[in-house]
C-alpha cells in the first residue's frame, strides 16, 4: 500500500515538472527516484557475474559445440574468460531490462507502452538532460544489479506513469514549449 502511495506521489511530482519546469520539482523527481533505486537496490538479489547457473552453464556448451575444430582453442578463450562471462551477464541484463514482458503486470505495462515512447520523445525534445538522466539510472542500476525481484522494476514504475501521462498533454498548453 505505502509502496502504490509513493509511486502515485512520485509519478505526480515528476509528471509537475514536466508541465510547469519548475526547479523544487526536479529536486523532488531526483530525490525520490534515488529513494526509489535505493528500494530496488535492497530488494533485489544481485547478478552473480563469476559463477554461472546450470543453464547458463549449458547453453556455454552448446556454444563450445559450434565452434569449428580449427577454432576450438578461440571458443575456450571467447566463453570461459571472467571478462566475456561478466560481459554476456551485463548483456543479458540490459536486455531484460528493455522487455517489457518480463514485468510482472505484463499487460498494464504494454498498454501504457506507446503512451510512455510518446511521453518520452516528447520530454527529450523540451528536458534533453532530465529525461536522459531519469531514463538512464533505473537502466543502469539494473543492467548493473539484475532482475531477481518479485516486485518487478518497481523505479520504472514511477517513470512509466509520469511520461504516459504526460503524453495526454497537448504541446499547445504546455508553458514551456519552445
Amino acid at each position: 500500500m505505502s509502496m502504490s502511495l509513493l509511486t502515485i506521489f512520485t509519478s505526480s511530482i515528476i509528471f509537475g515538472f514536466l508541465i510547469t519546469n519548475k526547479k523544487k520539482f526536479l529536486v523532488l523527481s531526483y530525490g525520490l527516484i534515488f529513494i526509489f533505486l535505493i528500494i530496488q537496490y535492497n530488494q533485489t538479489t544481485p547478478t552473480n557475474f563469476f559463477n554461472l547457473s546450470e543453464i547458463e552453464k549449458i547453453g556455454q556448451i552448446n556454444r563450445l559445440h559450434q565452434y569449428p575444430p580449427s577454432g576450438y582453442r578461440l571458443g575456450h578463450i571467447l566463453e570461459e574468460r571472467p571478462e566475456s562471462i561478466i560481459f554476456f551477464k551485463l548483456e543479458k541484463n540490459f536486455i531484460d531490462t528493455l522487455d517489457f514482458l518480463l514485468f510482472p503486470n505484463v499487460f498494464f505495462t504494454i498498454i501504457l507502452l506507446p503512451l510512455f515512447l510518446v511521453g518520452v520523445f516528447k520530454s527529450i525534445d523540451q528536458y534533453r538532460i532530465f529525461s536522459l538522466i531519469l531514463l538512464c539510472l533505473p537502466i543502469l542500476l539494473f543492467t548493473i544489479i539484475g532482475h531477481q525481484n518479485s516486485s518487478g522494476p518497481i523505479c520504472l514504475y514511477p517513470i512509466i506513469f509520469a511520461y504516459s501521462l504526460y503524453s495526454l498533454i497537448p504541446s499547445k498548453f504546455l508553458k514551456n514549449e519552445k
